[in-house]
């Protein structure tokens, strides 16, 4: 019988289509990785995807999938969007992920939002973890198309219990900074006749499979990546805080005034997560400036206002060998520089800057200014402000300036007391 071939040509269509939204979002976040690992396992994710694109008559559906996967940014959306696909793509009534737990040696249910109908207890976890760790084991997709035919599992209390008929098995198996590793499994089952899994279920779970463990595998890393970036973050105001105990409390006020504005200011949440972390480490290049001058009571010399000068340079040099900190270097090298381009070190001005410099900018001045130092008592809420509208325009961004002293009417002054981190 031959096909429509309006129909035909229709639903080539709409296969490109969909090949196009999967390779455009593998685009974005190849943009967005920022360490070469990253990097990989989203390059062999498109591999994956030009793939079933390419050879799968089902690949459509898959490469949508990898859409909504490539767009999860938790650990937990992941799984759930993992497992409410495979459940989709298959018209199982059930699914379950479980996890590989490296310490026990053995598969766990992973906790997911909606976690009671998502995790498997009790008997139900018998025929779970019986064909799930043959699967696991074996590194292969395991279809059961009728269970109460199989002698092996049709006595099973979960099978009677629950009138199981058809289950399906999917591992997930990544390349990692391990090598290949298996990292849990997708199972599936069914207690319709109508819904028995078939051969062609497998074939389309194992493509499946192949990239959500990929995307999971992603996910972990910049988790990870996040956990070192947060430690490392603070170990370097640790280091600070030992040298400067004014730095103790101001960075992260400073921190803390930057994220306010930038929410005033409508930046996104991830903007806003770099915005604070530059933020904290803003005088980190203070480490290497002498105490006597950090400490010093009185009016700076020439030659040690220049000298103190250096700790936006040497900021930057702390940072730049921190490859998953690339974003907050360029936020730290205009934060010493002014909107008339009279700062340092070298001298850009107003749109050359970005804006999250003039937040960090903003948001330091007016900490010094309404903290007590050594050689002066804390101008009031009026006076600091006065301070900010007189220099917008040459040293601070008018547009950052309004935004902050809104924020300031809204939210008012963080305690000198107060502590974030």
């Amino acid at each position: 019988m031959t096909g429509n071939p309006d129909q035909t040509d229709s639903n080539e269509r709409r296969h490109l289509d969909i090949g196009d939204e999967a390779r455009e979002a593998l685009e974005i976040l190849a943009d967005e990785a920022c360490a070469e690992g990253h990097k990989s396992l989203l390059e062999r994710m498109r591999h994956a995807v030009e793939h079933l694109i390419e050879h799968s008559d089902r690949a459509h559906i898959v490469a949508k999938c990898a859409v909504d996967l490539v767009e999860a940014d938790s650990p937990i959306d992941v799984l759930e969007a993992t497992l409410s696909e495979a459940i989709r793509l298959t018209h199982a009534e059930r699914g379950y992920i479980l996890m590989w737990n490296e310490i026990k040696q053995t598969l766990e249910p992973a906790t997911l939002n909606g976690a009671d109908e998502n995790i498997p207890t009790g008997v139900e976890l018998e025929i779970c973890n019986t064909i799930a760790r043959k699967a696991f084991d074996e590194r292969n997709v395991l279809v059961n198309p009728d269970v109460q035919d199989d002698p092996e599992f049709c006595n099973a209390e979960s099978v009677q219990a629950f009138q199981i008929r058809s289950v399906l098995v999917a591992p997930l198996i990544a390349e990692t900074n391990k090598g290949t590793e298996a990292l849990g499994v997708v199972y599936l089952d069914s207690r319709a006749a109508k819904h028995l899994f078939v051969e062609d279920d497998a074939e389309l779970m194992q493509s499946f499979a192949a990239l959500a463990a990929i995307s999971i595998a992603h996910v972990r890393a910049t988790t990870q990546l996040r956990l070192a970036y947060h430690e490392t973050v603070n170990a370097l105001i640790t280091a600070l805080e030992a040298k400067d105990k004014y730095t103790r409390g101001h960075s992260d006020r400073v921190a803390e005034y930057a994220v306010r504005c930038g929410k005033e200011m409508g930046l996104s949440e991830s903007r806003i997560m770099m915005l604070k972390s530059a933020a904290l480490l803003h005088d980190v290049g203070k480490i290497g400036i002498r105490e006597a001058v950090l400490h010093k009571p009185g009016r700076l010399t020439d030659e040690e206002y220049e000298h103190i000068k250096l700790h936006a340079e040497l900021s930057e040099d702390i940072i730049r060998g921190l490859s998953y900190l690339e974003e907050e270097l360029a936020i730290l090298a205009g934060s010493q520089e002014h909107y008339d381009g009279s700062g340092y070190p070298r001298g850009t001005r107003e749109d050359e800057i970005p804006i999250e410099s003039y937040i960090v900018q903003v948001a330091d001045a007016w900490d010094a200014m309404t903290s007590t130092r050594v050689y002066r008592v804390a101008l009031t809420v009026e006076q600091a402000s006065a301070e900010l509208k007189k220099f917008a325009g040459s040293q601070f961004n008018p547009k950052v300036v309004d935004a902050f002293l809104s924020m300031i009417d809204k939210e008012g002054v963080i305690s000198t007391e107060w502590e974030g981190r």
